[in-house]
């Protein structure tokens, strides 16, 4: 199938979009659980002083 990287790239999304829905719902309907979360990733105090785990820093 010569057109198998777009389709591919289709499934791709889609599958993203499945999850990303299902996982802003879940979040939505129980906020205790999305609290718990935060709880575990701290933003950093400034955008300045954010580290860039791309550049090694």
């Amino acid at each position: 199938d010569p057109d198998w990287e777009q389709a591919a790239q289709y499934w791709r999304n889609t599958l993203a979009e499945n999850i990303w829905v299902d996982h802003h719902r879940f979040y939505a309907t129980h906020p205790e659980q999305l609290a718990r979360l935060n709880a575990l990733v701290q933003p950093p105090d400034s955008m300045s002083n954010a580290s860039c785990p791309a550049s090694g820093e």
